[in-house]
């Protein structure tokens, strides 16, 4: 989703719940582009329409409350295998010879990545020879679906490496500047210090 989405998705949530008034929309609004960045913005679209049909509680949605509806609607697309998310796909493929559009949308990111647009679903619907063509559908979307997971896996690895070095820098700095605050704190040491201190240890020997 990109940020004017996001404020799309705001605009809509505060026109139907007048109640819905943050004190700062710039933060509002950047606090849930950050969250919801990654997400694609029709599937939020079906989730939040779906969150107002059915809620009887007069509260606007949280941002958990919508990604959780996303993944209730569309699934976990990225723990599907290959031949789990073909089989989503020839679900879709089932009312695609007049309704593509609408089933491209609700398949998972994953799946309409590699399914690449709603016109492939209808020309696979439309294909009277089908049987005979199914086999080589089937193989070139399984190809392309494990590309889009691998690349949401690296991603995903990546994204866990970023946050670790960034996690480990905050530490570092924390204790650097923990090291500095004691440090300027100190007192100075008098210069006579160490003599003082050697004179009572020789007296004491006395």
């Amino acid at each position: 989703m990109t940020r004017d989405e996001t404020k799309e998705i705001l605009m809509t949530i505060q026109a139907t719940y007048p109640n819905f008034k943050p004190e700062d929309k710039t933060i509002t609004i950047n606090t849930w582009f950050t969250l919801l960045k990654d997400y694609d913005r029709k599937q939020i679209g079906v989730a939040l329409r779906d969150f107002i049909t059915h809620d009887a509680s007069g509260f606007a949605p949280s941002i958990g409350q919508l990604t959780t509806r996303v993944e209730e609607i569309f699934g976990k697309d990225n723990e599907m295998n290959e031949l789990e998310a073909w089989e989503v796909v020839l679900k879709a493929i089932q009312n695609s010879g007049s309704n593509s559009q609408e089933e491209f949308y609700k398949l998972p990111t994953l799946i309409q990545k590699a399914v690449v647009s709603p016109r492939q679903l209808r020309e696979w619907a439309l294909d009277e020879q089908w049987e005979k063509h199914s086999p080589f559908y089937q193989n070139g979307f399984m190809r392309q679906y494990r590309t889009e997971k691998g690349k949401f896996e690296n991603r995903h690895i990546l994204d866990c490496k970023n946050q670790i070095e960034s996690k480990n820098q905050t530490l570092l700095e924390d204790k650097n500047n923990a090291q500095r605050s004691w440090s300027d704190n100190a007192s100075p040491m008098p210069e006579d210090f160490m003599d003082k201190l050697k004179q009572r240890f020789a007296s004491n020997l006395m």
